[in-house]
């Protein structure tokens, strides 16, 4: 049996993400500053780099529930 197998096989199953369908209902978002550097003709030259990050902070926990009202 090939030594590639089993590793391959374990990272696979950890890799895979299932879709996320819950509805968000407040975001939060950051400002990340990044510096970034390449060198060019021996010299680094380098730049801030501006990100904003999103998250979900609430969720609508509604979905996929029964309605008291539906009877």
């Amino acid at each position: 049996m090939k030594q590639w197998i089993l590793p391959v096989v374990m990272v696979t199953g950890c890799a895979t993400q299932e879709k996320d369908d819950r509805i968000c209902l407040e975001w939060k978002s950051q400002v990340e500053i990044k510096e970034r550097c390449i060198p060019m003709y021996g010299n680094l030259i380098c730049a801030d780099e501006e990100r904003v990050r999103y998250w979900c902070v609430l969720y609508d926990e509604s979905i996929g529930k029964p309605d008291d009202n539906d009877a």
